[in-house]
């Protein structure tokens, strides 16, 4: 019987020699065992919702997606331990049915917990990655026991296993730390893209949860400014309605004008304009996430120190200009800006060392993204940008230690003691270790 993965984007593929699917500890713990015993390596996927390499083996795969229990709810500290094969929509959902909320997500809910967690997946505002949520994890090590982790307890290990990339162990739980629902005004205007970048700062510093995107080819800015609120929250039908007329609308419009690409740019401003809505309020989980239902995408993401920001558009710009002027062109369909705050209690947080602007290009999986991306990340080398784990990106050895120095060889010297035969070693790792 043969065997084969792929994640959600296709980009990334494998033929692992056997997938398992346990349903707890002890079937996790035993699959982990046999691979030891069979000195072959493990990896574990949740929902396939990265695009990196962190995944794809020739050993065994285990699949996370029945190990997606709430474990503890601790209503005094407002913290809750979950398996971390619990998906993010499903989490939310029983946060509040508690009274309780994450205190930021990610825009997209289709990842596990684990994950999430362990890529650096961030939102927007003033808050670090969701790693920085966790208060405590339970990874499963290559001889099968459990090896609990808190910041009181293996301290120096927990801040490597708070975003290890999946290679310390497998996650078997986390503990996060929450606080009590609540709601957020949402409002979402088109502005002028540059003066949106020369009051960036400005604007985040007004608002409790900020970004926006760009239509680099039109020179227009859809800005997202959500708020803390005691205004009571009003379901509405039409609402529901217009944000799937709008994702069927642009998906239909997209496969249509696949043969025209130059066609991108106006219906960039066409989804800008059937996203805006005047002020609401709604539950705090339903403002900062968003479903999709849209069509297959790729997605590179890289952060850059504010200061440098402008620089960095500035290059961007030149990129964008030159890959249109080629053929019929080649567009960029979605250019996002988030801010995401120091992170020093994860090693390989990209905000480790202070505050940074995370800058998304997302494209079709058919397109020619390849070349985008990786002239986009030769780019921002200058700036010393720092890849998001999960998305695509390049990096190797070299860049590696000039981007996370210190932290980089703490986290692996870590790695060796946790697991020093290589069972849970990754490409993406294993890069880093020539």
């Amino acid at each position: 019987m043969s065997f084969s993965w792929a994640n959600w984007g296709r980009n990334q593929t494998c033929y692992p020699k056997k997938i398992f699917r346990p349903e707890n500890l002890e079937e996790l713990q035993a699959v982990i065992k046999e691979a030891q015993a069979q000195k072959v390596n493990v990896h574990a996927f949740g929902a396939g919702h990265s695009w990196s390499n962190l995944v794809p083996t020739s050993g065994y795969l285990i699949k996370t997606d029945q190990l997606n229990r709430l474990l503890e709810v601790d209503l005094e500290k407002k913290q809750v331990r979950v398996e971390a094969g619990m998906p993010l929509h499903r989490l939310i959902q029983h946060l509040d049915a508690h009274g309780l909320a994450m205190t930021n997500l990610g825009r997209v809910t289709k990842q596990s917990i684990g994950g999430a967690t362990s890529t650096g997946t961030h939102g927007t505002g003033h808050t670090p990655t969701l790693a920085s949520f966790i208060t405590e994890v339970e990874l499963v090590l290559a001889d099968g026991s459990l090896h609990k982790l808190s910041a009181t307890e293996n301290g120096q290990q927990f801040a490597a296993a708070r975003l290890a990339l999946g290679s310390l162990g497998i996650l078997y739980s986390v503990k996060l730390q929450c606080e009590s629902s609540f709601v957020l005004t949402d409002q979402c205007s088109i502005m002028n893209a540059a003066f949106v970048f020369e009051k960036y700062a400005e604007l985040l510093q007004k608002n409790d949860y900020w970004m926006f995107e760009w239509n680099p080819y039109t020179e227009k800015a859809l800005v997202y400014s959500w708020n803390r609120t005691r205004l009571p929250v009003k379901k509405s039908v039409f609402r529901a309605v217009k944000n799937a007329l709008k994702e069927a609308t642009f998906n239909a419009l997209t496969a249509l004008l696949r043969p025209f690409p130059q066609c991108t740019p106006k219906l960039v401003d066409l989804r800008f304009w059937f996203s805006t809505h005047a002020l609401r309020a709604d539950k705090s989980y339903k403002v900062l996430t968003r479903s999709y239902l849209g069509m297959r995408y790729v997605e590179c993401e890289m952060s850059v120190k504010p200061h440098v920001l402008p620089d960095a558009v500035r290059e961007l710009k030149v990129l964008f200009k030159a890959f249109a002027k080629e053929g019929k062109g080649i567009y960029v369909p979605r250019v996002t800006f988030r801010f995401v705050a120091e992170e020093k209690g994860s090693l390989l947080s990209p905000t480790y060392d202070g505050n940074r602007v995370f800058i998304s290009l997302v494209m079709p999986a058919h397109s020619a993204f390849e070349r985008v991306f990786s002239e986009y990340q030769k780019r921002m080398r200058a700036f010393e940008a720092r890849p998001h784990w999960g998305k695509i990106h390049f990096m190797d050895q070299a860049l590696a230690e000039q981007l996370y120095d210190n932290n980089l060889r703490e986290f692996l010297a870590i790695r060796q003691t946790l697991d020093p035969d290589g069972l849970f070693l990754n490409a993406q790792l294993s890069c880093f270790l020539k």
